[in-house]
């Protein structure tokens, strides 16, 4: 969400854009979290931004735990798409085709 999302300190509005719908303490302890496991920063404009484009699970990451939390993404993408709001959608699909070749190099990174 900090990616799209410029945020600074109005955790109220942060917590109505996230979904399933979390409270703003929630909000405040996950910033919290965050800084300080490094995985968000303030940008010179003020906002908190992600410090890395993507997080890798370690080799010795079961798994049915990976599969796990991967169906529960799935389901909630599921939920949001097929709940009525009266807040504007955007949703985008994604869908890339690469070679073997180029899998391995992406698997690599």
């Amino acid at each position: 969400m900090l990616h799209i999302y410029d945020f600074s300190d109005n955790y109220s509005d942060l917590a109505r854009k996230i979904y399933p719908e979390i409270s703003v303490r929630q909000v405040k302890e996950a910033i919290v979290l965050l800084e300080k496991l490094g995985l968000i920063a303030k940008n010179q404009r003020g906002f908190y931004k992600p410090t890395e484009r993507s997080i890798t699970t370690p080799n010795y990451v079961k798994d049915e735990l990976i599969k796990q939390y991967q169906l529960s993404c799935l389901e909630m993408a599921k939920q949001s798409l097929v709940k009525s709001t009266s807040m504007p959608q955007t949703i985008s699909t994604n869908v890339i085709s690469v070679s073997d070749g180029a899998y391995k190099r992406i698997e690599k990174k």
